[in-house]
């Protein structure tokens, strides 16, 4: 299986076939998530205000019009075209021969379970999508004008903000291979620190140019950063605990055996790669020069999984935001591949197991989210009724929704998360839905509650529902109705 050499035009299809398997679950859950509902009934949508310019592009240019339709799943598969071609790239970057088994090192690029937060989103994961293809052809832009390649490069880093800011998180992931690469390929020593050099300046050039051409547009709430202070590091680190508090299930819970055996692989795969360049360096200068890049390398990319967002004012720890979790993964198994090619060729096959785990998840997060349309789906047609079957419920002009933060409940996935307890993180829905859904039942005077049309502070203390039941109670004041969402009793699956 891995002895067949391929073409790049069969290294493209068999990425652009990976890819449509992958996102097939979430385009037959066909989920509403966040944001989406509201855009899908306004029919736009403007991303400038969080400095994601491109957006707004790519919608106007797939739908010829000033707006952004419905389309999905289009944009999707027009984004699994550019990431088809990006791993292909990819692959043809790191291997001379690329068959089933190198294949399978780079599609944890895409395949990575953190990124499925993103494609979840209609509208913003095809574009987040096409900015991570973006990153990687900054990585493989080969040309024989070094200043093409060089600007091209950071070019294309910098296109890749304006779409989504954490995409640089997966820009430092793959430079720290390359970097693992240059010296695990025996380059001179003055060679990969120029390489870590230019990656760095090609980041920074990036950006300087968003920071001088997008940021002046951005909310003021999405610009602030951390005070640079002596609890600065103090902060970071809580922040770190903070990500790897939240990513744990994923590698703890019903797949923990294999995960450790990974650890153990690469853990081997990596000592080897070290003693094995040592024995070549020539130098002891030489030698501890490459001894800090290894021990350095592991640490740099762990925090590249969180990223820049660590020091950001806001502390935004959904797993959304962690892109650099996909080079992480693409690193393990391309030390473990190498490894395994030097002790027995024919062993390379098990690096498909890594696949076929993410594509499992894939699959599982996919009926997932089926099961919670299909809740809020019914939840939200028992509260069209309960509105349009009560007379005077009927003729009232704006329902105030009120909704407070709680536990992932979904009765109907106890199975699927007692296995992959990653799950509710990879969801990240603290709640059933939205008020701007209600549209897709027919109800378009249901708004969100600001503090000053909160329940809490209009509802009388002996107010009295006009309806309640498990999930939520409805109350009339002054002659607006007021939604309350009631936390779940039942115990969290």
């Amino acid at each position: 299986m891995c002895k067949h050499e391929w073409s790049r035009r069969e290294s493209f299809i068999f990425f652009l076939v990976a890819v449509l398997v992958y996102v097939y679950p979430l385009i037959l859950a066909d989920y509403f998530y966040v944001e989406d509902s509201f855009r899908a009934a306004s029919g736009y949508a403007s991303w400038r205000a969080e400095g994601r310019f491109l957006i707004d592009g790519f919608y106007h240019l797939l739908s010829l019009s000033n707006g952004t339709p419905d389309s999905f799943p289009l944009g999707l598969l027009v984004a699994g075209l550019f990431m088809a071609k990006a791993l292909e790239k990819l692959a043809f970057h790191y291997f001379s021969q690329v068959n089933v088994c190198s294949s399978a090192v780079v599609l944890p690029m895409f395949f990575s379970p953190l990124f499925l937060s993103d494609l979840v989103y209609k509208y913003d994961g095809p574009v987040m999508t096409v900015g991570l293809a973006m990153i990687v052809f900054a990585i493989t832009l080969k040309s024989e004008r070094k200043w093409v390649e060089w600007w091209g490069a950071s070019l294309l880093v910098g296109c890749a903000l304006c779409v989504y800011q954490p995409l640089i998180n997966a820009f430092f992931g793959l430079c720290c291979i390359e970097l693992y690469r240059a010296i695990n390929d025996q380059k001179a020593t003055r060679e990969w620190v120029m390489l870590g050099v230019e990656k760095a300046a090609q980041a920074g050039v990036a950006a300087l140019f968003y920071l001088f051409a997008i940021v002046p547009f951005m909310g003021k709430e999405r610009q602030r950063l951390l005070a640079l202070d002596e609890n600065w590091p103090i902060v970071i680190f809580q922040r770190l605990e903070s990500a790897e508090e939240r990513i744990r299930p994923l590698y703890t819970g019903g797949h923990a055996g294999f995960f450790a055996v990974m650890a153990i692989l690469f853990g081997l795969g990596y000592a080897w790669a070290w003693c094995s360049g040592m024995r070549e360096r020539p130098g002891w200068v030489s030698k501890v020069l490459m001894s800090v890049a290894y021990v350095s390398i592991v640490p740099l990319m762990i925090i590249s999984v969180p990223g820049i967002m660590l020091v950001f004012f806001y502390e935004n720890n959904d797993s959304r935001a962690m892109l650099g979790a996909g080079p992480l993964l693409v690193f393990i198994v391309l030390v473990i591949y190498q490894w395994l090619s030097a002790v027995q060729r024919k062993l390379t096959v098990l690096v498909v197991l890594p696949v076929i785990l993410m594509v499992s998840v894939s699959y599982s997060y996919g009926r997932v989210l089926s099961l919670k349309r299909t809740l809020e789906t019914d939840l939200m047609s028992s509260l069209a009724y309960s509105i349009s079957a009560n007379a005077t419920l009927a003729s009232v002009k704006v329902f105030y929704f009120n909704a407070s933060a709680q536990d992932f409940w979904l009765p109907a996935s106890a199975g699927t998360v007692s296995i992959m307890p990653v799950m509710p993180y990879l969801v990240g829905a603290d709640f059933l839905f939205l008020p701007e859904a209600m549209a897709r039942v027919g109800i378009t005077n249901v708004v969100q509650a600001s503090h000053e049309h909160s329940a809490d502070v209009r509802l009388k203390r002996d107010a009295r529902p006009i309806v309640d039941n498990l999930f939520y109670s409805i109350y009339l004041e002054d002659g607006d109705g007021y939604i309350v969402m009631k936390q779940q009793p039942r115990v969290n699956p």
